[in-house]
């Protein structure tokens, strides 16, 4: 090979090589953080005579305000900010086509200062967390970003009856993969599953802190007995979600919105943030104080500098839920004008606080005349040149029967107001991952061919991706008349219970009912379809525990029973343990 021809073929190889390398960097998503912070240590002491003393250190910025004349919202904001001093945000808002809400996030390069949002967790169709994905809470480790987050089974109470999910993602723009009860990218199953009287708010608005090689999760819990932040444990496993610990004797007493809790380093303690007196005049910023992560005790309200009428508060925090006294740290919440008609009409600020140390005697108290700030001008004019920050594909959940030719679909994107506009390019939406033996695509054209089956469908446009559920009924199902269906199976939600004799807190025994068309409800009163289908209860031993008529179990004696629970002739057996 002569020279020349050699330097040709050595410049061609380099050329490939960058080529190579521009590639692979091109694979390699934005969202990806550094995390790990240099100074992050144990901590320094715990003296029992110290306090937190939290101040707010400088004025609130609006990050988001409704469209003028609109409903919207971002409330619930959970930080994450990292060594180089980015951050990352989440946000709740509201949802589009049936679903209540989903999850956004937000990245900010420094300073919190965010730029575009895009959807990054929507509700699943015909599944436990169809309703909504709400009240974003982050955590990371294992190479994850986890974001727990609220939903409901039912649509028919007002969103009660509540449970707290998972989902991970490398990135924390997603994509996301749901905790399906066994492993991450099924249908959605619960971390925290609410099992008493089904008309009350139930579990949620999750919150994790990681110490050593254990993870607290904190969680709502409002029931026919009060208002309570549960807490839960689990190790930092693959699985973690099938260790999760609940820690039933450490419901502690609330009257302050969702709590946010953090860890700060240099002096052990745990610091719970929440909302007090939500959506008022006299709202403020509570702050609760714990040693243990377990035992929490009211320490402070802040109500200068805030935004009046705040609700649904967020701290920030480092990866794993800490935070030291020299971070700098802001808090974010919904607020409004206070207005008659501002229901769901609530912008979002952030305000800088600031952590230090003190001595107990110095613990402030409720002052009343100090008050937050009314701010009347919170509402944005419409979009000039509207971005879009999420995509679907409509119907989201679709039956058909078996001898139809064809459904058409619709393919929409959202602006940040949610705001729909139709895909007019319809040819860059690629339908991929689905049974190719049960439908195929034309355009926005579905084809049945003519098998009886169900599927997930996953459409990729333009960066974004939405999944629809696809089922393909025999002729034999009556689609639109659910009162026809029959329980084709049925399992125990919870087949133990372990409960104090003393315990006001009232367990209810359910089944997870599945139909022969594939629809599915739980036994708890809702929906009406159940009723079809009462369940029966027969204790082996009334004079441990029993059950009424709606499956609550009413402890009697320490010791053990188990109770038959009988649905469409499927019988199961619990076993409850009741002791001191």
């Amino acid at each position: 090979m002569n020279s020349k021809l050699l330097k040709l073929t050595v410049a061609a190889l380099v050329i490939l090589a960058g080529l190579a390398l521009l590639s692979a960097c091109s694979d390699v998503k934005p969202g990806r953080r550094v995390v790990e912070f240099p100074d992050s240590a144990a901590p320094e002491f715990t003296d029992e005579n110290i306090r937190m003393d939290v101040t707010v250190d400088g004025e609130p910025e609006v990050i988001y305000a409704p469209l003028k004349g609109g409903v919207g919202y971002r409330y619930g904001p959970v930080f994450m900010y990292y060594p180089d001093g980015s951050c990352d945000a989440w946000f709740a808002t509201t949802g589009a086509n049936g679903d209540w809400d989903w999850l956004t996030v937000r990245h900010a390069e420094k300073d919190f200062q965010f730029g575009e949002e895009k959807v990054c967790l929507v509700p699943t169709p015909n599944s436990m967390d169809k309703y909504s994905c709400c009240d974003p809470g982050i955590v990371y480790f294992n190479g994850y970003y986890y974001l727990g987050y609220t939903s409901t089974i039912t649509e028919t109470n007002g969103g009660c009856n509540n449970n707290v999910f998972v989902a991970r993602s490398r990135n924390p723009e997603g994509p996301y993969e749901k905790w399906d009860g066994e492993g991450w990218g099924g249908d959605p199953e619960p971390i925290i599953y609410y099992d008493e009287e089904f008309l009350f708010y139930g579990a949620g608005e999750p919150s994790f802190v990681i110490l050593g090689d254990t993870l607290y999760i904190y969680y709502t819990w409002i029931c026919g007995h009060g208002s309570f932040l549960g807490v839960a444990t689990a190790d930092l496993s693959e699985n973690w979600p099938a260790t999760v610990k609940v820690h039933e004797d450490k419901l502690m007493r609330k009257q302050s919105d969702s709590f946010d809790v953090i860890y700060v380093e240099e002096t052990g303690r745990f610091l719970a943030f929440a909302t007090e007196h939500r959506i008022t005049r006299n709202s403020g910023i509570v702050v609760y104080e714990s040693t243990n992560g377990l035992d929490f005790t009211r320490n402070e309200l802040l109500r200068g500098g805030l935004y009046a009428y705040c609700h649904n508060m967020g701290i920030a925090r480092r990866p794993d839920g800490h935070v030291r006294l020299t971070d700098n740290i802001v808090v974010g919440y919904a607020f409004s004008d206070g207005g008659p008609d501002n229901w769901g009409k609530w912008a979002t600020a952030i305000q800088p606080v600031k952590l230090s140390i003190s001595d107990a005697e110095s613990m402030k108290i409720d002052d009343e005349k100090t008050l937050s700030t009314v701010r009347e001008d919170c509402f944005s004019e419409p979009l000039q040149n509207p971005t879009a920050i999420n995509f679907c594909a409509l119907p989201r959940y679709i039956e058909a029967y078996n001898f139809s030719e064809y459904t058409d679909l619709a393919f929409c994107w959202y602006d940040r107001n949610l705001a729909p506009y139709p895909v007019t390019d319809v040819k860059n939406v690629k339908a991929v991952d689905y049974d190719k033996s049960l439908v195929s695509f034309k355009g926005n054209r579905m084809y049945i061919l003519g098998k009886v089956g169900e599927t997930r469908v996953t459409f990729k446009y333009k960066g974004f991706s939405d999944t629809i559920v696809v089922a393909i009924r025999d002729n034999e199902t009556d689609i639109d008349n659910p009162y026809r269906r029959e329980v084709k199976s049925a399992e125990l939600v919870n087949d133990e219970f372990i409960i104090p004799l003393s315990c006001v807190h009232r367990r209810q025994i359910r089944y997870h009912v599945i139909f022969t068309d594939n629809s599915w409800c739980e036994t708890y009163g809702e929906p009406a379809i159940v009723k079809k289908f009462p369940v029966t209860y027969v204790s082996q031993n009334e004079a441990v525990a029993y059950c009424d008529e709606n499956g609550f179990i009413i402890p009697q004696s320490v010791g053990e029973t188990y109770i038959e629970a009988t649905v469409a002739g499927i019988t199961r057996r619990v076993r409850v343990v009741i002791v001191e």
